[in-house]
């Protein structure tokens, strides 16, 4: 491509940003949400996972009281592990688990995480906490006795 060809695709680009702008602020905080999650799952779909974190964020940002929140710390959990950072996952869990404290599945994800980082005791009291909840989760009672009998504590297995 010329660069007299480029240069004007950039201009013409910088002449349509201003538009962009100005009806993405005069969109409702819903719908801004709605698009930004929404472009996010496709950025997740082609492995563009910084980009879909930032999406996600930002949805969070617009419309904190979402229902639809849970499942995007989760996602961002998700995707902050994949990109190596495990504590900072570990803090998306924590924060949602603090929304939303009687979320199994929540509480799941962060045992899942605590056991693969090796910090075991704290993957047992999450698997206790879920336990907490419901009782007959079998999730929760197969791999707190794994735990447990890794320790070789077989009376709290």
């Amino acid at each position: 491509m010329k660069r007299s060809h480029l240069v004007g695709m950039i201009a013409a680009i910088g002449w349509l940003l201003p538009f962009t702008t100005r009806a993405q602020q005069s969109a409702s905080p819903d719908s801004l949400y709605r698009w930004h999650v929404q472009h996010a799952m496709e950025l997740l779909q082609v492995d563009s996972l910084s980009q879909a974190a930032g999406h996600l964020t930002e949805a969070l940002r617009l419309v904190p009281s979402a229902p639809g929140n849970t499942l995007i710390y989760r996602y961002i959990a998700q995707i902050q592990e994949r990109q190596g950072n495990g504590p900072l996952a570990l803090q998306t869990l924590a924060t949602a688990i603090s929304r939303e404290p009687a979320n199994e599945q929540l509480l799941l994800d962060r045992a899942a995480l605590n056991f693969r980082l090796n910090r075991n005791e704290h993957a047992i009291q999450d698997y206790s906490a879920v336990l907490g909840l419901n009782d007959q989760n079998t999730e929760a009672l197969f791999n707190r006795a794994y735990l447990y009998g890794q320790k070789r504590d077989y009376r709290s297995a």
